[in-house]
């Protein structure tokens, strides 16, 4: 379960971090290719691994500045209705709020 690997990692398991930074790197390569090829305004990480809020979400960001050099920055946050963002038309609901 990913929110037992986020309290190992606030603990300081070695293994469990590496396995998140990982994971984190890994995120960051495929919202690479769609931040590149969409210019969104926004990046909405939903899921229950979103649930871990900044501890994934400053390693996926710094991970993404990384990727794109020289592209504007790009807000990456968690979705508010976590695991049921699919089930509430999370993608309908952040349309709206953006104008």
């Amino acid at each position: 379960h990913a929110l037992a690997v986020a309290d190992a990692v606030r603990a300081g398991d070695r293994d469990a971090t590496a396995r998140w930074h990982e994971t984190a790197d890994a995120l960051a390569e495929v919202l690479a290719w769609g931040v590149a090829l969409t210019a969104p305004g926004v990046v909405v990480v939903g899921g229950g691994l979103a649930q871990a809020g900044d501890l994934l979400l400053d390693p996926v960001r710094a991970a993404l500045a990384a990727r794109l050099p020289g592209f504007p920055g790009v807000p990456v946050v968690a979705a508010v209705h976590g695991t049921a963002a699919a089930a509430t038309r999370a993608p309908d609901l952040a349309r709206a709020s953006l104008g």
